[in-house]
C-alpha cells in the first residue's frame, strides 16, 4: 500500500489511465495526466466516476510527458520540446508549438519541464544511452527558454536523465536523476539516483563520474575522470528506483 505523512490520504480517482506519467491540477481543479506512450494528455474531473473516461485536452503529441500550468495555459513537454494548450479548458484541442528544436535523443526521451515566475521554461534534455560521451552537447542537460520559447541555452550539464524538474518558493531550480545501470562489480545498490539543487552553469558529473553519498566517483568506463570538480548531489536516493516527478507542498 501507499504510505503517505499524517494528514494526508490516497483514494483512486481514475482506472482509466495506463501508462499515466505526470500530473498537473488545473486552475478549474481538473487532473491533467499525461500519457507518453500513447501520446496523449487527458483530463480528469472531480468527483466523475472512477471507470469514466478521461478526456483527451491535446491532440497526439509525441512522447507527451511534463505538464504545467501558466495561469489557465497548459504546458506539455513532448520529444521535440514545448506544445500549449491556450486558456484551458476553453482551449482544449487547439495547440501550438512554443518551441520543437530540441535534439531527438536515442533514450531517455521522456523530459519534464518546469515555468519560472517570468514565464521562462526549463526542460530536461536527456542522454543518448547508458554511458557515453554525447555527440550533442545540449543532451544530458537541462535546457533553459525566454517565454517565448527562444534564446536556447544549456542551464546546466552532466546530468544523465533529469527526470523531474521543480521550482521551490524561492525561485530556486531542482531536479531529480536516473542515474546509470550496471556499474560493475555489483550494481544491485550503485549507483544511487540522485535530488539535487541545480545551479545555473553547473555540471553533475556524467558521464564522467557517478554519486556516492557527497562525493562523485570514476565510472568504470572513465577511471581517469577527475570528479572533483564537479557539484555534489543533494541528496542519495536508492539506486534504481527511477524518480520522475516532484512538487514543493506550499501548504
Amino acid at each position: 500500500p501507499l504510505k503517505v505523512p499524517e494528514g494526508f490520504q490516497v483514494e483512486l480517482v481514475s482506472d482509466r489511465l495506463p501508462g499515466a506519467r505526470f500530473l498537473a491540477v488545473a486552475p478549474n481543479g481538473d487532473v491533467i495526466v499525461s500519457m507518453a506512450r500513447a501520446g496523449l494528455v487527458v483530463a480528469v474531473h472531480p468527483g466523475a466516476p472512477v471507470h469514466a473516461l478521461p478526456r483527451p485536452v491535446a491532440g497526439i503529441i509525441s512522447r507527451a510527458n511534463g505538464v504545467a500550468f501558466r495561469g489557465n495555459d497548459l504546458y506539455i513537454a513532448n520529444w521535440s520540446g514545448v506544445e500549449v494548450v491556450p486558456d484551458y479548458p476553453k482551449g482544449t484541442l487547439r495547440r501550438y508549438s512554443l518551441f520543437k528544436d530540441m535534439p531527438h535523443n536515442k533514450s531517455h526521451w521522456n523530459r519534464d519541464l518546469a515555468i519560472a515566475a517570468d514565464g521562462s521554461i526549463f526542460i530536461s534534455s536527456g542522454s543518448d544511452c547508458d554511458v557515453c560521451r554525447e555527440s550533442d552537447p545540449h543532451l544530458a542537460t537541462i535546457l533553459h527558454y525566454n517565454a517565448q520559447g527562444k534564446e536556447k541555452k544549456i542551464y546546466a550539464r552532466g546530468l544523465r536523465n533529469a527526470g523531474g524538474l521543480a521550482i521551490d518558493a524561492t525561485g530556486r531550480l531542482w531536479t531529480v536523476v536516473n542515474q546509470r545501470d550496471n556499474l560493475t562489480p555489483d550494481h544491485t545498490d550503485l549507483p544511487p539516483d540522485e535530488l539535487d539543487l541545480v545551479q545555473e552553469g553547473g555540471d553533475y558529473g556524467w558521464p564522467d563520474c557517478y554519486p556516492i553519498g557527497e562525493k562523485r566517483l570514476p565510472n568504470p568506463e572513465f577511471p581517469d575522470a577527475g570528479c572533483k570538480g564537479y557539484l555534489p548531489t543533494t541528496m542519495n536516493i536508492p539506486a534504481h528506483s527511477a524518480p520522475l516527478q516532484c512538487v514543493f507542498y506550499q501548504g
